[in-house]
């Protein structure tokens, strides 16, 4: 997600500036579909991303007007290149999770053999594909997280003092908390770690030791539907929880009504960190135009504004794509001439807001790794800045941001099926640092 000093009117600026395009005007593609008051946001090979009176919009360019195609450079060559390559993945894909589910089979096996009571997790193909300059890259996809039925129930977490190290064994079963069944999944905590910092939601209330709110309807520079605000509806502690709530026609402190009410929360000029695991239990909200995301940003932006000193995604859900955990860095320049590279996992069956999971990066010097439920989908050992060399900018302190935006380029303007109010429910978040040696 941009980060909030990314505001919409610059945006547009640059993107009028940069693509030469006269802004606010209606488009009729050769498909039929009309744009309104159109303004462009990013521009790749074969599509541009668009905000319009409904949203936004990825559009292909092979759909636009021959005015437009050339604008925007539209070379079909390219275009054919990049899906022979998309459907190149793809096939890897099909074949990894074949293999898996080889593994899983073998595994589960073993495990009746052997007369465990609770089954591991089938360990995932080692060929993980690789991470590509989109976030429309081919899929990576798990087995269930679920095991057969045992006859043991799963163990309660184990959580040391924020200052104190984890058990000798650095097994962590998943806190069930009160939110339902716990995730049968183990988290594998690296022996050398310890947790340095926590926030199980234990408490009556959020505590703003740790949580800062922001409060705006700025868009985050992605032409955003919701006014963020720290009243109690849109974010508060329920049975062991914290709860982040989209509302329709929701209010302000002031009393102001909006579109959209919702909360953001950073731990910004509170807590930050250089490197760690990061890891958040979450059960997410779903349906057209709706946006969770769990993410850092540094905590000084020292190589420049956005993206130059970085930008960190855990996970980002696209509603209309529940199924589907993102996982992205931004890195490079100062916009428009930033970039990104990440990856995706995609649950076999059922979606993200069918219960908890566990979400999580592994963040150390010159390499990042992505979790969904103890599954390592994504590896990034590449990126850069213009501002200094590698390993920056990812060699700073970055803080910890949860919110639930609705609307924007990316997921579009919610549906009228789409639920509200929705919460995004956050059963902990924790962060872990090696041992001093």
């Amino acid at each position: 997600m941009h980060y909030k000093f990314m505001r919409a009117i610059t945006l547009v600026l640059i993107v009028a500036i940069s693509c030469n395009l006269v802004q606010a005007e209606d488009w009729t593609t050769t498909d039929g579909k009309t744009y309104r008051q159109v303004k462009v946001v990013k521009v790749e090979d074969d599509a541009v991303t668009i905000l319009d009176q409904d949203g936004g919009a990825l559009v292909p360019l092979a759909v636009l007007s021959p005015e437009l195609q050339k604008q925007f450079h539209y070379d079909p060559d390219k275009a054919k290149i990049a899906a022979a390559r998309r459907a190149s993945d793809e096939q890897a894909s099909a074949a990894a999770i074949e293999e898996q589910k080889k593994a899983e089979a073998a595994q589960q096996q073993n495990v009746k053999l052997a007369g465990a009571s609770t089954p591991a997790l089938a360990v995932p193909p080692t060929q993980t594909p690789s991470p590509v300059v989109s976030t429309a890259t081919p899929p990576v996809q798990i087995a269930s997280t679920t095991p057969p039925p045992s006859s043991t129930p799963a163990p309660s977490a184990v959580i040391p003092s924020s200052n104190g190290a984890p058990p000798a064994n650095s097994q962590f079963a998943l806190n069930p908390g009160n939110s339902g069944p716990a995730d049968a999944s183990h988290q594998k905590v690296n022996p050398d770690w310890k947790l340095v910092w926590s926030d199980e939601f234990d408490g009556s209330t959020i505590d703003t030791s740790k949580w800062n709110f922001e409060i705006d309807g700025k868009g985050g520079g992605n032409g955003e539907m919701e006014y963020y605000t720290d009243k109690p509806e849109n974010a508060h502690i329920e049975n062991g929880n914290l709860l982040i709530t989209a509302i329709k026609d929701g209010t302000d402190a002031n009393g102001q009504k909006h579109k959209f009410t919702s909360a953001r929360m950073t731990t910004k000029g509170k807590f930050s960190w250089k490197y760690g695991r990061f890891e958040a239990r979450i059960k997410m909200p779903k349906g057209k135009g709706v946006w969770p995301a769990f993410w850092l940003m540094p905590e000084d932006a020292v190589y420049g504004g956005w993206a130059s000193s970085g930008e960190l995604d855990i996970v980002e859900v696209i509603g209309d794509k529940p199924n589907t955990d993102y996982g992205t860095i931004h890195y490079g320049d100062k916009w428009p001439h930033n970039v990104h590279t990440g990856d995706k996992i995609i649950l076999p069956s059922g979606d993200l807001s069918d219960d908890f999971h566990v979400y999580a990066v592994e963040w150390e010097e010159g390499v990042i790794r992505w979790y969904l439920d103890g599954n390592l989908y994504q590896t990034q050992t590449k990126w850069y800045t213009k501002a200094a060399p590698f390993p920056a900018p990812f060699d700073q302190n970055f803080f910890i941001i949860l919110n639930f935006a609705v609307g924007g380029a990316w997921p579009g303007k919610p549906s009228p099926d789409t639920v509200f109010p929705q919460s995004m429910e956050v059963d902990y978040v924790r962060v872990y640092q090696p041992v001093a040696k």
